[in-house]
Order: structure tokens, then sequence, then C-alpha cells
């Protein structure tokens, strides 16, 4: 074993550590949250994107949110039937559809509380503004190295 072996070792083991304590902390934020209305995380965070999009295909919003497209099949039906977001056709390709936050979706969203935990954005919140981006830019490259075989 090289010594970059016992450190990637090390490091594999502080960073799972260090994910898996995050994401222990958004699901009991989750479980404890009383979401509004059968609100899960993963629909609030479609509204939240919708909200801020103005308007989505189902396959642009797959991506945005990291859902299969098979996944997201079933949310998106359950959600619209909900009056949680409408669906619109393109006028130039008919083929296209919109997703749009309605404004039931609105106001259930606006009820909700934040995704993260509190003590999570008051931490966020208390760094310097170069530093809170340097924190998210790293979370996101690791999030894109999951995506790679």
């Amino acid at each position: 074993m090289t010594a970059a072996d016992s450190e990637l070792g090390e490091l594999d083991s502080t960073l799972f550590g260090a994910l898996r304590k995050l994401q222990h902390a958004c699901e009991v934020h989750a479980k404890r949250g009383g979401l509004p209305g059968g609100l899960t995380p993963t629909k609030q965070m479609i509204l939240q994107m919708l909200h801020v999009e103005g308007r989505l295909t189902a396959s642009q919003l797959s991506q945005r949110v990291s859902l299969s497209a098979a996944t997201l099949s079933g949310m998106l039906e359950r959600m619209s039937e909900q009056g949680w977001l409408t669906r619109e056709r393109d006028e130039l390709d008919k083929r296209r559809h919109w997703l749009c936050i309605s404004p039931a979706g609105q106001a259930l969203l606006s009820d909700a509380p934040p995704l993260l935990p509190p003590g999570l954005l008051a931490g966020l919140a208390a760094l310097p503004s170069w530093e809170r981006h340097a924190v998210t830019a790293a979370l996101l490259r690791l999030a894109a190295f999951c995506d790679t075989p």
C-alpha cells in the first residue's frame, strides 16, 4: 500500500462520516419538520425549482433535482393531481410540455420550512460569503463525482 492509498483510505472514512452526518441531520429535520399537506422534502425541492426557474420540462427538472425520469414521472402526476403544479403545452412544439408551479403550490411552498436543518443554515449564515461559496462549490464538486462511472 502506498502513502497515497493510505491517505485516500483515511479520507474515505472521514468523508463518509461527514456525509453520513449531513444526511442524518437532513433526514431527522425532514421527519420533525412537519411539512404541510403531504409535502415531502423531494416534492418541496421540485416546487422550489419550479418557483425559481418559472417553468421547466420534465427532462430539465429531472436533471436539476437528480431524479430518474421514471421516479419523477410518478411524483409529477401526484403533484399535478394535488393541484401543486400545472402542465402547459408549448406553443411552437406541441410535443413539449412545460411544468409550472400553481398558486396552490406557491402557497404550500410559502408555508413550508427550509429544506436544511436550522443549525446547518445558521452555521452557513455565520460564514463569510466567500467561504459559503467555497463550501457550496466543494459539495457540488463531490456530488458531480457521483455521476462519473
